[in-house]
């Protein structure tokens, strides 16, 4: 017999057995692939690649895992990087904590740096695909001025195979 849910995990016209996604649990070794084609929200060839790889993975029917992994393609050191996102209601995400927060640049003649994985988990209570705004902000070199960009990767599918 389960317990019964406390109040802060319930709210009104929600359907309890639904796990919150701040309770979803997930290891990124255990993540298997899609057949979804992963998409790129940028590829800027002196400097940052991110990439969204979509997930087989279905923590709770509604959510779509998404692995977003970050490379620094430039010379030059990134040492503070953030990914952050937002969608439209209804939908809902959840950041998982990033691998690490800064790319050292690449070197002449050496396979580049390891990249930074994070997991996005992605509620689309629709189904519908939906426009993700992806939020970076980053320092480059010894540059104290972040960089702060906004890019929106249209119509998102809600992964479910």
């Amino acid at each position: 017999e389960q317990p019964a849910p406390t109040a802060t995990e319930t709210a009104p016209n929600s359907k309890p057995e639904l796990k919150a996604l701040a309770d979803i649990v997930i290891d990124l070794d255990c993540i298997q692939p899609s057949r979804e084609p992963s998409r790129t929200v940028l590829d800027d060839k002196e400097g940052l690649q991110i990439t969204l790889n979509f997930a087989a993975d279905h923590p709770r029917p509604d959510v779509t895992v998404i692995v977003i992994s970050t490379i620094n393609q430039g010379r030059t050191s990134i040492p503070s990087f953030q990914f952050d996102a937002s969608v439209r209601k209804p939908c809902k995400l959840r950041l998982l904590p990033p691998s690490a927060s800064g790319l050292p640049g690449t070197k002449p003649f050496r396979p580049p740096a390891d990249g930074i994985t994070q997991v996005l988990l992605l509620a689309n209570p629709t189904g519908e695909p939906v426009d993700l705004t992806c939020i970076l902000t980053y320092l480059v070199g010894d540059d104290p001025d972040p960089v702060k960009e906004s890019i929106v990767m249209q119509a998102v599918p809600s992964v479910r195979d």
